[in-house]
C-alpha cells in the first residue's frame, strides 16, 4: 500500500462512518410505518408472529444494531489509523507539507478549503503542494 492510499484510507474510514451514522439515524424514519392510534387499536395481540408495524419495529431495531456494530468497528479502526499516521506525519519538520497532511489526511478538509485557507491562488498550487507532502513522507519515513 501506497503513502497515499494508506493515508487515503483514513479520510475514506471518516467518510464511511459518516455514511453509516445517517443510513442508521434514518433507519427508524423509514423502515417503521407511520400510523394514528385510536382507542380502537389497542388491543392485545394474539397472533404469535405480530403485526406489521411490530415486525416493522423489530426490524429496524435489529438492522440499527448491526448498524451501530459496524460503525463502533470502523470508529476503532480509524482511531489507531489516524493515530499511527499522526505520530509519523508530526515527526516531519514544521511547515507546509506536515500542516497538509494533517489538515487534509487527518483532519479531512477539502482541497478547496486548503486552497482558501493557505492564500493560494488556485487549486493547482494546492494540488502541487498534496504531491510534495506526499514524496517528503516517503522520504522522510524510508530512510527510518
Amino acid at each position: 500500500m501506497t503513502t497515499e492510499e494508506y493515508l487515503q484510507s483514513i479520510r475514506d474510514m471518516t467518510y464511511k462512518i459518516t455514511a453509516l451514522e445517517k443510513m442508521r439515524d434514518d433507519l427508524v424514519i423509514d423502515r417503521v410505518p407511520s400510523r394514528s392510534f385510536t382507542y380502537d387499536d389497542l388491543r392485545v395481540q394474539t397472533s404469535p408472529t405480530g403485526d406489521s408495524l411490530e415486525n416493522a419495529v423489530i426490524g429496524a431495531v435489529e438492522e440499527e444494531r448491526k448498524l451501530e456494530k459496524k460503525i463502533k468497528e470502523t470508529q476503532a479502526l480509524l482511531y489507531k489509523r489516524s493515530a499511527d499516521a499522526l505520530e509519523k506525519i508530526m515527526t516531519l519538520k514544521e511547515g507546509q507539507c506536515r500542516r497538509f497532511l494533517v489538515d487534509y489526511y487527518i483532519h479531512c478538509e477539502s482541497l478547496a478549503k486548503i486552497t482558501r485557507e493557505y492564500g493560494f491562488a488556485s487549486r493547482r498550487i494546492t494540488h502541487n503542494l498534496k504531491k510534495r507532502a506526499l514524496n517528503y513522507y516517503d522520504t522522510v519515513h524510508k530512510k527510518s
